[in-house]
């Protein structure tokens, strides 16, 4: 698995396909899912969860996905980033008012 690669825990896989978790490995126990064990958690990449979902994938709907990603995280950080100047202004604000 390449770094860039979207992966999601047995549990998120279970999640979206309203499937138990236990169905879930067991399938990737018997090699209908690809799975990498980490510790005691399997990482399906998403790749893997579209072929097992029968839905067709091309390279430019991954690069797509890894793009829209990354920009969701980088609204999450100017996001944060937002909330602590607005902070930091009221603290002035309530300083200067005293």
């Amino acid at each position: 698995m390449s770094k860039s690669t979207i992966v999601y825990k047995t549990r998120e896989v279970a999640e979206m396909t309203k499937k138990p978790v236990a169905t879930i490995t067991n399938e990737i126990r018997k090699g209908n899912i690809k799975a990498t064990k980490v510790g005691k958690e399997y990482l399906i990449p998403q790749i893997e969860l579209y072929r097992f979902l029968g839905i067709e994938t091309t390279p430019q709907d991954m690069d797509r996905e890894l793009y829209i990603k990354d920009l969701e995280n980088k609204i999450r950080v100017y996001e944060f980033k937002i909330k602590s100047l607005k902070n930091a202004i009221e603290s002035v604000e309530n300083v200067l008012r005293y």
